[in-house]
């Protein structure tokens, strides 16, 4: 049984046999989506089914649909990053969960850390993983013919802002290298550089961000905007050479 927070009461109820078999139509259909296509479903039937479970239909604040990285809280966006990977094979999926992040996107270009139907966390950056998932859903589709020109256009504006973010808001010391400020904005892991300094200039988010600098100069070629495809290829080479 779905429910809002406070649940809610409905004018008839499915027999238990009615719920079972709707449970396990959009069970198969969302399996046999993320199964490769044309072959036998070679993914983890068991992987498959808790990312089906992990999903929170839209309510609240949400616009789309969201992934969970467990049962009690939504995913960090970088975590939902990875996520989107798993679920390449469904390609309108994958990007319904990019898009839910570009929807909760602050004026000035951050995308909260993590949200839900609720809540956002904009305390803290989360790692720029959106070019590096980018990159491995272009490897398995075309999206100059698979993705609608409106869609381009929202991950390319959405992104664009939240590339420059990180120079705007996470370079204090303006040398073109953003900072990581504390060990939940390195993706919560146990690097022993925190237990002496909280803002520290890591190489991996420059790595990131070069990789979505040059997914942003690839959508902007399918958009016919060539000038700012060489732009976004020259910041890609520069966070490499920093």
């Amino acid at each position: 049984e779905e429910t809002e927070d406070l649940g809610y009461v409905r004018e008839s109820y499915p027999t238990y046999e009615e719920g079972l078999a709707a449970a396990k139509a959009t069970w198969e259909e969302f399996y046999g989506k993320i199964a490769p296509e044309g072959g036998e479903k070679t993914a983890d039937e068991a992987a498959a089914y808790v990312l089906w479970s992990m999903l929170e239909q839209p309510s609240g604040r949400l616009k789309r649909s969201i992934i969970h990285s467990n049962y009690t809280h939504a995913a960090p966006t970088w975590t939902a990053c990875l996520i989107t990977v798993a679920l390449k094979n469904d390609l309108p999926l994958a990007l319904e969960i990019l898009l839910g992040q570009l929807d909760q996107q602050e004026p000035n270009g951050e995308i909260p850390n993590m949200f839900d139907h609720t809540n956002r966390d904009c305390l803290n950056a989360g790692l720029p993983l959106q070019g590096w998932a980018l990159n491995k859903l272009m490897e398995a589709h075309d999206f100059k013919t698979e993705v609608s020109e409106e869609t381009l256009k929202a991950l390319y504006e959405g992104y664009s802002k939240w590339a420059d973010w990180f120079l705007k808001y996470r370079d204090d010391d303006q040398d073109g290298i953003p900072q990581t400020e504390g060990s939940v904005e390195a993706g919560s892991e146990d690097s022993p550089i925190f237990k002496f300094f909280y803002i520290v200039e890591l190489p991996e988010v420059c790595a990131y961000l070069s990789l979505l600098n040059e997914k942003l100069a690839d959508l902007a070629a399918m958009l016919g905007l060539g000038a700012e495809a060489a732009e976004w290829k020259m910041k890609a080479a520069e966070y490499v050479d920093k």
